[in-house]
């Protein structure tokens, strides 16, 4: 703010206390490593937890709404509507509507139609191989072997995370409302 307009005051970093860790730096993907990302989640082998359908679907909405991992774990297929998604168990306990993408909600609806013909015992919008609720250490564990099959990624070691999808969002968001307007969506990532 201060760069933009001087009267903007910047606060000294003691005012507000000293942070008990310091936290890594987002990474912003680029248009061509969310690409790369969805196809080779498209490529991973169905015989693990994760159907593709299921690593695509979750990945391209993560990308494309900016929701949180457990946000979207935790959605049921009740809260997947014409308006969009209702977001029932936020980080604060808050529930909000978030809107889709014309795409984004023909590829959710996609996903759905597969999922409805599976052996599913649970009203998770995302599930297992066994149709079971997906858990965050499976996901975590898959996105992390799908980065490093993309090359996006090393074996050992850190890199790009599955929240960064979120920051890339909101920074693709923002870098929009410069230009058109602010958007209320992004589109599906393919």
């Amino acid at each position: 703010m201060h760069a933009e307009n001087q009267r903007h005051e910047v606060p000294p970093r003691a005012c507000v206390g000293h942070a008990k860790r310091v936290r890594r730096p987002p990474h912003i993907y680029t248009a061509d490593e969310i690409a790369r990302i969805m196809h080779t989640a498209g490529q991973m082998p169905a015989k693990g937890f994760i159907a593709p359908a299921t690593l695509t679907t979750l990945l391209g909405l993560l990308a494309s709404t900016g929701l949180r991992i457990s946000e979207a774990l935790s959605l049921e297929c009740s809260d997947a509507g014409d308006d969009g998604l209702l977001i029932r168990k936020s980080k604060h306990g808050k529930s909000r509507l978030v809107p889709l993408h014309e795409t984004s909600q023909a590829a959710l609806n996609r996903y759905l139609s597969e999922r409805a013909r599976w052996p599913v015992f649970t009203k998770a919008v995302f599930v297992s191989s066994n149709g079971q609720s997906l858990m965050y250490p499976t996901v975590r564990e898959t996105f992390l072997r799908l980065m490093v099959r993309a090359g996006l990624r090393k074996s050992t070691g850190s890199g790009p995370r599955i929240h960064d999808l979120r920051h890339t969002f909101a920074v693709r968001s923002l870098e929009q409302c410069g230009q058109t307007g602010c958007p209320s969506h992004y589109t599906w990532l393919h």
